[in-house]
């Protein structure tokens, strides 16, 4: 079994000056120093399908590490992402509320004005930026019924005055079945 063997270094053969190729003989005082130069030399070769075997595998080795640095930045480009989105999701939650609380008629749009003058530093949060939006675009929320309107609608005994015109609407819509008159049922049935 002749093995074809590789220096892993650079170093000259016994025998062979390194800088002119000329043979050197060592001398005798030399013998000793020379033979354990030659035994490290030995000890570095390689066999030539050894030494392709760890050559492919470490090229391999490198390919999967650039391999995995990509995907962790793939990866964490991707939890910067979800995270933002999810903090988008709260805040839009979070004024959603606020625009229900404050009676918005057109919650859409209200949001989309709070969080552009979050957006543009016009308010400090979104409690204000609502306070506002009231006082500039009143037309956005629906007006409170004061105390004092809803206590005068109603007579001494809590019931509404209009009970028999919905009790009128309420037995025309059940009889006719239109759509206008159920509507109208409806309508008065709120109010009272």
């Amino acid at each position: 079994m002749n093995q074809q063997l590789v220096q892993s270094d650079n170093v000259p053969r016994e025998g062979q000056d390194d800088t002119q190729g000329v043979p050197v003989t060592p001398e005798p005082a030399d013998e000793a120093q020379a033979s354990e130069a030659f035994a490290a030399a030995n000890e570095r070769l390689v066999p030539v399908s050894e030494a392709k075997r760890y050559r492919k595998r470490a090229q391999a080795a490198e390919a999967t590490l650039e391999e995995v640095k990509s995907q962790l930045a793939a990866n964490e480009a991707q939890i910067q992402k979800s995270a933002a989105l999810i903090e988008s999701l709260e805040r839009r939650i979070a004024i959603d509320e606020l625009l229900v609380e404050s009676d918005a008629v057109d919650l859409d749009a209200a949001r989309l004005l709070v969080e552009h003058a979050l957006v543009e530093g016009d308010a400090d949060d979104a409690e204000s930026a609502i306070a506002e939006l009231k006082r500039s675009k009143p037309m956005l929320f629906r007006p409170r019924r004061s105390e004092a309107v809803t206590q005068a609608a109603r007579d001494v005994n809590g019931h509404a005055l209009h009970r028999d015109q919905l009790d009128r609407a309420g037995s025309v819509a059940s009889v006719t079945g239109h759509r206008q008159d159920v509507l109208r049922y409806l309508r008065l049935r709120r109010r009272s």
